[in-house]
């Protein structure tokens, strides 16, 4: 199954991140990470996700306004579920408006 994690984090939410994605990896999930491009590279580079979706590009806009690019279509079709890290509403739409089974847990927990 085919996994997009999503967090709009800084570099120290995405480290975090490094246990999850391993064990998605681990049990045979390709990751597509939703993350600022400018710290998910690390995590790509280590093998940790497949491909980078840049949240901050013009792209993440289109998609928050329920209109994804060309560009994001493809890799949204692909995926089957969504691990979202946001308690952005808008996202949350926008990738179960995609066709993904979103799962969404808040980044602040009590």
């Amino acid at each position: 199954m085919r996994v997009l994690v999503a967090r709009a984090g800084a570099l120290g939410d995405l480290v975090l991140l490094g246990p999850a994605l391993f064990d998605l990896r681990e049990a045979g999930c390709p990751v597509t990470l939703l993350a600022p491009a400018r710290v998910a590279g690390p995590l790509e580079a280590a093998g940790l996700a497949d491909e980078v979706l840049d949240w901050e590009s013009a792209d993440a806009g289109c998609l928050l306004a329920g209109d994804p690019t060309d560009a994001w279509r493809q890799p949204l079709g692909r995926g089957q579920a969504a691990l979202t890290l946001s308690r952005s509403p808008d996202l949350l739409s926008a990738l179960a408006a995609s066709g993904l089974h979103v799962v969404s847990r808040d980044p602040r927990p009590a």
